[in-house]
């Protein structure tokens, strides 16, 4: 997947969010950050719930948020490779 692959949606504050389905397992959600341009903010799904994971959470056993904030470009297409390769999937696109 491609940074131009992904599809946005506005979201009620005025960021924009983009959502992808790695099978039936993990969900992506990649959001805007409102006051850094070119930054997001990451989480990772399994069902309702956020997860951390391995190699792409620094802290695993740390309390603290388990969002993925200032995320460049580059970082947020490297998160979704490191899901592509634990997963098998090829991820969708939630928002067409």
């Amino acid at each position: 997947m491609k940074w131009s692959d992904l599809m946005w949606q506005d979201t009620f504050v005025g960021a924009q969010q983009s959502r992808l389905s790695f099978g039936n397992e993990y969900e992506l959600s990649i959001i805007t950050e409102l006051n850094e341009p070119d930054l997001f903010e990451l989480a990772i799904f399994v069902g309702e719930r956020f997860v951390k994971i391995f190699g792409i959470h620094p802290d695993l056993d740390d309390d603290s948020d388990d969002v993925l904030r200032f995320q460049t470009r580059e970082e947020v297409i490297g998160v979704v490779r490191k899901l592509e390769s634990i997963t098998g999937e090829v991820p969708l696109n939630v928002y067409n």
